[in-house]
């Protein structure tokens, strides 16, 4: 069998993260006719279940539900209130939620935050407009910089200082490692 050879900083990510964790926030539901399949199962059923857990996040929760209080606009026949998703709001949920993770060094947050579908480059409400992964460089995070940047963040991305996310890592007196890590993806987007 050939395996992937895989990166430093992605054997970190899966260290840390375990699949416990990861099952948290991609198995957070039981979808009605599906059934984990055991690793003696056929490949089909197993290639099945996968696809339907990443590609099409079909075992997510939904996080309208968990972020933003769902709001009764109108009322039906009946009294019952009609609920209304406010997908502004979510994103915003999300997008804050993404932020107070990467800061922590929290990876498995950012992960649940990846698997809701995040935008993994929303800019802070706050006057810095930093991303995520300014807030990951700054804390010195390399773990949540590699999770942000395999799923799509910009490592060329400037605040509204037009700081970019190396200025940050440098400016909070981040590592050396995390600094030449962060200097290389830069370089190559």
């Amino acid at each position: 069998m050939l395996l992937d050879k895989l990166s430093p900083p992605t054997i970190a990510v899966l260290s840390s993260v375990g699949n416990v964790n990861a099952n948290k926030a991609w198995e957070a539901t039981a979808q009605d006719g599906w059934v984990k399949p055991t690793p003696g199962e056929p490949r089909e059923s197993r290639e099945r279940y996968i696809r339907a857990k990443y590609q099409w996040r079909g075992f997510v929760s939904d996080v309208g539900q968990e972020l933003v209080g769902v709001e009764a606009e109108g009322m039906p026949e009946g009294g019952a209130p009609v609920p209304q998703r406010d997908e502004a709001a979510i994103a915003t949920g999300l997008g804050t939620r993404l932020h107070a993770a990467a800061a922590a060094g929290d990876t498995c947050g950012v992960l649940w935050c990846v698997a809701h579908k995040v935008e993994i480059d929303w800019r802070s409400l706050l006057p810095e407009g930093r991303t995520a992964l300014h807030h990951a460089a700054a804390g010195n995070h390399l773990t949540v910089c590699e999770v942000l940047l395999q799923n799509g963040a910009n490592p060329g991305a400037l605040d509204a200082q037009q700081c970019s996310v190396v200025d940050c890592a440098m400016l909070a007196n981040a590592g050396v490692a995390i600094l030449e890590y962060l200097q290389v993806k830069a370089d190559k987007y």
